[in-house]
């Protein structure tokens, strides 16, 4: 029995994927990820606007998706061009379908298309009882298929009428634990950025005070009033400043990780800030660069807290091996701002493949370790400033 399925594609795909190649050869620089992806997929279903026309979707995506570094006039060509071909496309498609359909009205009677529905029915089952475990795709699956539908035709040669399914489009899959393949223990980790807690004296007048109470007696020869002290408090007081991007891709689950962490043992004093290799202008709040501040409002808080605790993670250019001066004047430029503070970074990549790459030169400005047990507890050492 020959199959033909057509389905329609992933929303706005072939849009993102025109976005990813415009940033690569003519921007030469890649902002958008496969999470900026995932984004637009919720905004799909959790629009808080009606997507009824081709300027409802552009002002989705332009609220995703633009970023600093794009030309708005560019990228809504680039929108309108995707929509037209798409238009075109699916016309296409419904002649197609048209044309076919009508042919088989006028040639197959009803008769003959009673004997080839009889003959598949039976080819299917057949086929099923031969692969009972063929995988297949379940759409009530909600960890790994996405709730945006999308319909497809399925046709059977020989077949009139056309039926009509819907199933959902997987957009991530998870083939093993990746928790297994972090360069550190996912326990050991937390217990490390744990280390660098402070402790404060700034809550009520609570607990005991026993020296307190005793120098009372001895001042007074007997016990007038029982002495408090402010509660001790423990604080995770770190700015988390994570790389995102390009090469930084490989490490996304254990960025995420981290900054998970951080956000949910932290204080009003912790932060997680995303940057693209260097922060030059800006830093975000989110890898969607959504929430931006200048460097100007972030070195104000980090202030706020001095000396603040600065936990940088990225490759530093090591994982494409090569040596970029612009990032490393960059760096430089952006590292002596925050001499005030104690600083350290953490590099994903192995000590080995540091050399004749950027990160051979920062690493003279700053101290970085690569992400090992050892050297990331010496990095929270280093930050705790006892090192």
């Amino acid at each position: 029995m020959d199959q033909k399925t057509a389905h329609l594609p992933l929303p706005l795909f072939d849009f993102f994927q025109n976005l990813l190649d415009w940033e690569k050869n003519e921007l030469q620089r890649v902002v958008l990820t496969s999470e900026s992806y995932e984004v637009l997929m919720d905004g799909l279903k959790n629009c808080p606007f009606p997507l009824e026309t081709p300027d409802d979707y552009f002002r989705l995506c332009k609220l995703l998706w633009l970023k600093p570094c794009h030309d708005e006039v560019a990228f809504r060509q680039r929108f309108d061009s995707y929509w037209t071909h798409l238009v075109a496309q699916l016309e296409a498609q419904k002649k197609v379908a048209e044309t076919k359909k009508q042919k088989k009205s006028e040639t197959v009677s009803s008769r003959d298309l009673e004997e080839k529905q009889e003959k598949a029915k039976s080819q299917k089952e057949e086929t099923a009882l031969s692969n009972p475990t063929k995988p297949t795709v379940s759409a009530t699956n909600e960890n790994e298929l996405t709730d945006f539908w999308v319909s497809f035709e399925q046709n059977t040669e020989g077949v009139e009428s056309t039926a009509t399914a819907s199933v959902a489009p997987p957009v991530r899959f998870s083939f093993f634990d990746k928790n297994k393949f972090l360069p550190l223990d996912i326990r050991r980790l937390y217990q490390m950025l744990l280390s660098v807690r402070r402790i404060s004296f700034d809550g009520e007048r609570s607990d005991w005070d026993f020296d307190g109470s005793l120098n009372n007696i001895i001042r007074n020869g007997y016990l007038s009033e029982f002495a408090y002290r402010r509660q001790a408090r423990q604080w995770l007081g770190v700015h988390l400043l994570l790389d995102y991007g390009g090469s930084m891709v490989a490490f996304d689950h254990f960025s995420d990780l981290m900054a998970a962490f951080v956000q949910e043992v932290g204080n009003e004093n912790s932060f997680v800030w995303y940057c693209h290799n260097t922060p030059t202008d800006t830093v975000f709040r989110d890898k969607n660069e959504l929430d931006a501040i200048t460097l100007d409002e972030w070195f104000k808080i980090l202030d706020n807290t001095a000396p603040a605790q600065i936990l940088i993670f990225s490759d530093a250019g090591a994982a494409r091996g090569y040596r970029s001066s612009d990032r490393i004047e960059a760096t430089q430029a952006f590292l002596s701002k925050l001499k005030k503070h104690r600083i350290a970074w953490v590099n994903p990549m192995p000590l080995n493949r540091w050399s004749g790459t950027s990160a051979a030169d920062i690493e003279k400005k700053v101290p970085m370790f690569d992400a090992t047990d050892a050297n990331f507890v010496a990095a929270m050492q280093k930050i705790k400033g006892k090192n």
